[in-house]
Protein backbone atom coordinates (compact mmCIF):
# COMPACT_ATOMS: atom_id res chain seq x y z
CA UNK A 1 0.00 0.00 0.00
CA UNK A 2 1.48 3.06 -0.90
CA UNK A 3 1.01 6.54 0.51
CA UNK A 4 -0.29 9.40 -1.98
CA UNK A 5 1.84 12.73 -1.43
CA UNK A 6 -0.49 15.86 -1.07
CA UNK A 7 0.37 17.63 -3.64
CA UNK A 8 1.26 21.75 -3.06
CA UNK A 9 -1.00 24.51 -4.69
CA UNK A 10 0.68 26.69 -7.10
CA UNK A 11 0.80 29.60 -4.82
CA UNK A 12 2.08 27.33 -1.75
CA UNK A 13 5.06 26.89 -4.10
CA UNK A 14 5.53 30.11 -5.70
CA UNK A 15 5.58 31.37 -1.05
CA UNK A 16 8.54 28.17 -1.04
CA UNK A 17 10.52 29.87 -4.24
CA UNK A 18 10.15 33.35 -3.07
CA UNK A 19 11.23 32.28 0.32
CA UNK A 20 14.09 30.64 -0.71
CA UNK A 21 14.96 33.52 -2.72
CA UNK A 22 14.94 35.27 -0.07
CA UNK A 23 17.03 33.47 2.11
CA UNK A 24 19.75 32.75 -0.64
CA UNK A 25 19.78 37.13 -0.63
CA UNK A 26 19.78 37.66 2.87
CA UNK A 27 23.19 34.90 3.13
CA UNK A 28 24.74 35.85 0.22
CA UNK A 29 24.62 39.92 1.28
CA UNK A 30 26.65 38.92 4.39
CA UNK A 31 23.60 37.81 7.06
CA UNK A 32 21.97 41.15 7.71
CA UNK A 33 19.36 42.98 4.83
CA UNK A 34 20.99 46.04 3.51
CA UNK A 35 17.68 48.04 4.41
CA UNK A 36 19.10 47.27 7.64
CA UNK A 37 23.04 48.83 7.10
CA UNK A 38 23.51 52.79 6.53
CA UNK A 39 24.41 53.90 3.37
CA UNK A 40 28.58 53.51 2.80
CA UNK A 41 27.83 50.07 4.55
CA UNK A 42 27.29 46.69 3.93
CA UNK A 43 26.70 43.64 6.15
CA UNK A 44 28.69 41.67 7.99
CA UNK A 45 27.64 38.32 9.33
CA UNK A 46 24.44 37.76 10.50
CA UNK A 47 23.47 41.26 12.41
CA UNK A 48 26.71 43.32 11.83
CA UNK A 49 27.54 46.08 9.45
CA UNK A 50 30.65 47.09 8.30
CA UNK A 51 32.21 50.15 5.77
CA UNK A 52 31.53 49.59 2.02
CA UNK A 53 34.95 48.03 0.39
CA UNK A 54 36.07 46.38 4.15
CA UNK A 55 36.72 42.59 4.82
CA UNK A 56 34.30 40.94 6.62
CA UNK A 57 35.83 39.19 9.41
CA UNK A 58 32.97 36.68 10.03
CA UNK A 59 35.08 33.63 8.55
CA UNK A 60 37.66 34.17 11.32
CA UNK A 61 34.69 34.07 13.89
CA UNK A 62 34.69 37.78 14.38
CA UNK A 63 31.64 39.12 12.33
CA UNK A 64 31.76 42.08 14.77
CA UNK A 65 35.14 43.11 13.02
CA UNK A 66 36.07 44.16 9.97
CA UNK A 67 39.00 44.81 8.36
CA UNK A 68 40.31 47.52 6.04
CA UNK A 69 40.40 46.59 1.82
CA UNK A 70 43.58 44.92 0.96
CA UNK A 71 43.56 43.06 4.36
CA UNK A 72 42.96 40.02 6.00
CA UNK A 73 41.65 38.93 8.88
CA UNK A 74 43.26 37.08 11.53
CA UNK A 75 41.68 34.58 13.74
CA UNK A 76 43.66 36.71 16.82
CA UNK A 77 41.45 39.58 15.78
CA UNK A 78 44.25 41.61 14.09
CA UNK A 79 44.16 42.68 10.35
CA UNK A 80 46.97 41.89 8.27
CA UNK A 81 48.79 41.12 4.97
CA UNK A 82 48.02 38.45 3.17
CA UNK A 83 50.54 35.26 3.83
CA UNK A 84 52.99 35.06 1.17
CA UNK A 85 53.33 32.10 -1.12
CA UNK A 86 55.79 30.33 -0.84
CA UNK A 87 57.86 28.20 -3.65
CA UNK A 88 59.26 24.38 -3.16
CA UNK A 89 60.82 23.84 0.43
CA UNK A 90 59.97 26.84 1.17
CA UNK A 91 57.65 27.92 4.61
CA UNK A 92 56.08 31.00 5.72
CA UNK A 93 57.80 32.85 8.55
CA UNK A 94 58.33 35.69 10.54
CA UNK A 95 61.06 36.34 13.35
CA UNK A 96 60.22 38.83 16.16
CA UNK A 97 63.54 40.86 16.44
CA UNK A 98 60.97 44.01 16.03
CA UNK A 99 59.40 45.52 12.44
CA UNK A 100 59.66 41.77 10.54
CA UNK A 101 56.75 41.04 8.08
CA UNK A 102 56.18 37.45 7.02
CA UNK A 103 58.19 36.14 4.36
CA UNK A 104 59.54 32.89 2.82
CA UNK A 105 62.61 31.20 4.25
CA UNK A 106 64.07 28.06 2.50
CA UNK A 107 65.40 24.99 4.15
CA UNK A 108 68.60 24.95 5.95
CA UNK A 109 71.02 22.49 7.51
CA UNK A 110 73.29 25.30 8.90
CA UNK A 111 73.81 28.73 8.47
CA UNK A 112 76.22 28.09 5.30
CA UNK A 113 72.68 27.59 3.23
CA UNK A 114 71.38 30.83 3.96
CA UNK A 115 72.00 34.59 2.67
CA UNK A 116 71.89 35.81 6.32
CA UNK A 117 74.29 32.91 7.23
CA UNK A 118 71.76 31.83 10.16
CA UNK A 119 70.05 28.87 10.08
CA UNK A 120 67.33 28.18 12.85
CA UNK A 121 66.61 25.32 15.31
CA UNK A 122 63.16 25.05 12.67
CA UNK A 123 65.40 24.14 10.20
CA UNK A 124 64.49 27.17 7.74
CA UNK A 125 67.29 30.17 7.66
CA UNK A 126 65.99 33.17 9.75
CA UNK A 127 67.30 37.19 9.85
CA UNK A 128 70.24 37.30 11.79
CA UNK A 129 69.39 38.39 14.56
CA UNK A 130 67.09 35.32 15.29
CA UNK A 131 70.62 33.82 15.52
CA UNK A 132 72.27 36.86 17.29
CA UNK A 133 69.77 36.58 20.10
CA UNK A 134 67.05 37.38 21.44
CA UNK A 135 65.00 36.72 18.17
CA UNK A 136 62.96 33.71 17.50
CA UNK A 137 61.79 32.30 14.36
CA UNK A 138 58.05 31.64 14.21
CA UNK A 139 56.34 29.15 11.48
CA UNK A 140 52.77 30.00 9.58
CA UNK A 141 53.82 33.76 10.67
CA UNK A 142 52.12 32.82 14.25
CA UNK A 143 53.92 34.41 17.13
CA UNK A 144 51.56 32.40 19.34
CA UNK A 145 53.04 29.28 18.37
CA UNK A 146 56.69 28.11 19.34
CA UNK A 147 59.46 29.71 18.52
CA UNK A 148 62.75 28.54 17.53
CA UNK A 149 65.96 30.11 17.86
CA UNK A 150 69.40 30.06 15.64
CA UNK A 151 71.62 27.29 15.48
CA UNK A 152 75.12 27.44 16.99
CA UNK A 153 77.37 28.85 14.39
CA UNK A 154 79.85 26.26 15.86
CA UNK A 155 80.04 23.10 17.20
CA UNK A 156 80.89 22.73 21.48
CA UNK A 157 84.32 21.12 21.93
CA UNK A 158 83.66 18.52 25.00
CA UNK A 159 86.00 19.29 27.78
CA UNK A 160 87.34 22.46 26.94
CA UNK A 161 87.19 26.44 26.98
CA UNK A 162 83.85 27.40 25.37
CA UNK A 163 82.01 24.29 26.00
CA UNK A 164 78.37 25.72 26.67
CA UNK A 165 76.63 25.32 29.77
CA UNK A 166 74.17 22.70 30.27
CA UNK A 167 71.28 24.69 29.96
CA UNK A 168 72.28 25.54 26.48
CA UNK A 169 73.28 21.87 24.82
CA UNK A 170 69.59 20.67 26.60
CA UNK A 171 68.08 23.29 24.68
CA UNK A 172 70.01 23.07 21.49
CA UNK A 173 69.46 18.71 22.49
CA UNK A 174 65.60 19.39 22.43
CA UNK A 175 65.51 21.92 19.58
CA UNK A 176 67.03 19.12 16.82
CA UNK A 177 64.59 16.28 18.47
CA UNK A 178 61.84 18.82 17.80
CA UNK A 179 62.72 19.24 14.05
CA UNK A 180 63.79 15.71 13.74
CA UNK A 181 59.98 15.05 14.68
CA UNK A 182 58.59 18.41 11.94
CA UNK A 183 60.61 16.69 9.52
CA UNK A 184 59.45 13.20 10.06
CA UNK A 185 56.00 14.55 10.16
CA UNK A 186 56.59 16.52 6.96
CA UNK A 187 56.96 13.43 5.07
Amino acid sequence: MSKSVPRLSVARRLWIVASLGLFVAWVSSGGVASAQCGPGTSGCGAAHCMPDGGVCCASVGHEELSCPGGTVCKADTTCGTADPVCGAGQTVTLADCGGDTCGCSAACRSGKDCASGCCSTAGFCAPACVCNQPGQLYLNCAKSGLGFAGLAKSGCSVGGAGVADGGEVLLLVASLMLLAIRRRRLR
